[in-house]
């Protein structure tokens, strides 16, 4: 008998590629897209398509009758939306699937984040047992986070699970991370601290799929967690320059000079004021938030023992691999990535810091009766604003 499988967000980067895997090992897959021009593709590829908003809880309901597996690509992945849209597509989303899938005795394949694990210090060989901050990073890691609690609840009702936490993952298609840095490149320098020195996890796609078929074809993973990546951390630096080489494009750096821990709090203060604006009907983006940029500040590495050691989890692809392919691609394409926050490169993150520092000094002084200090203060900003 032909296994059925629901794709939910299959029209997404990872979502088609695992739909397509599917596929082609003999699987009858369902795929549930929003977008209706990605829909009509995946129809010409013969998917038999559901095109729905991840809002209709109804029709995605529906949708688990008479399937084996329901796997979940579907959320919204931006580092700075409405804490709403988080909730929407991260958290209800999984709330509707759950319930399908116990009422018609579907295995659920969710895709969580390693976000979730992010404390903004060095975490190496992080493992899927590590303590969660009481604090999250983002609210897009706490949507995440809560996600991941309503699948264990439900698994005392006997919903039958596993969760993969995959950090970054690159491929031909990509069109956030790899071409993300691109795409802030164009926009002055990326910036780099510690010299660029810290270490970094990526995930290609062909590993990552694999990682998904191991958890449909076997019950090895039921009721687990896993952690996805390559298995081959880079220094964030040497990545770049294999990555601009490959496109032939000469890299631009800035070097960080002042700490993370003051730049992500500046950070977190225009996040909370953009944030106030929505309630004002205004709906501004960042390029770099501090969770993003946090990602350039500090090492970060998985610990992918329990899938190698439980599914038999094996990444072929290295990470210089998953360069190559995706400049491969990248070279052959009209340079498509998706829309951007506003290109704030390294000076101009500078400059914001050195503007929020020096207010910040001279309002101090000023309130403190020293009234002498707006020189200081200048020396301030002009110290850490490079010159534009």
């Amino acid at each position: 008998m032909q296994r059925k499988v629901l794709v939910i967000g299959a029209t997404g980067h990872l979502g088609k590629a695992i739909a397509r895997k599917l596929k082609y090992k003999g699987y009858e897959v369902t795929a549930q897209g929003r977008n209706g021009h990605l829909c009509d593709e995946l129809k010409q590829e013969g998917f038999r398509v559901i095109q729905a908003s991840d809002n209709d809880a109804s029709v995605l309901e529906a949708a688990c009758r008479d399937q084996t597996i329901v796997i979940n690509c579907a959320g919204q992945a931006k580092q700075f939306a409405k804490k709403s849209d988080y909730e929407s597509a991260n958290v209800n989303v999984v709330k509707t699937l759950i319930a399908g899938c116990l009422k018609h005795n579907a295995k659920l394949i969710h895709l969580s984040s390693p976000s979730i694990y992010c404390n903004y210090e060095d975490q190496l060989n992080v493992s899927e047992e590590c303590k969660i901050p009481d604090v999250h990073s983002s609210d897009y890691s706490y949507s995440k986070h809560e996600a991941d609690k309503l699948i264990f609840e439900a698994a005392k009702q006997n919903l039958r699970y596993v969760i993969f936490r995959p950090h970054l993952v690159v491929g031909p298609e990509d069109k956030k991370i790899l071409a993300g840095l691109i795409k802030a490149h164009e926009s002055g320098s990326i910036p780099l601290f510690r010299n660029g020195e810290v270490l970094i996890d990526l995930t290609d796609i062909e590993n990552f799929v694999s990682a998904i078929m191991l958890a449909v074809e076997t019950s090895r993973g039921d009721g687990k967690i896993f952690n996805i990546s390559n298995g081959d951390p880079q220094e964030l630096k040497k990545l770049l320059v294999e990555l601009f080489q490959q496109i032939n494009t000469p890299l631009k750096t800035t070097s960080m000079p002042v700490n993370f821990w003051f730049l992500g709090n500046v950070l977190s203060l225009i996040e909370k004021a953009c944030k106030a604006s929505h309630y004002f009907g205004f709906n501004p983006e960042l390029f770099y938030t501090k969770y993003s940029l946090g990602l350039f500040a500090n090492h970060f590495t998985l610990d992918i023992s329990n899938a190698k050691n439980t599914l038999g989890y094996n990444p072929v692809v290295t990470t210089k691999e998953s360069i190559r392919r995706f400049a491969e691609e990248y070279k052959k394409s009209d340079h498509p990535t998706e829309k951007h926050r506003a290109g704030w490169d390294g000076k101009k993150i500078l400059t914001a810091a050195g503007v929020v520092m020096g207010a910040t000094y001279l309002a101090y002084n000023l309130f403190s009766g020293r009234h002498d200090s707006a020189t200081e203060a200048t020396a301030t900003i002009s110290e850490l604003c490079p010159k534009m």
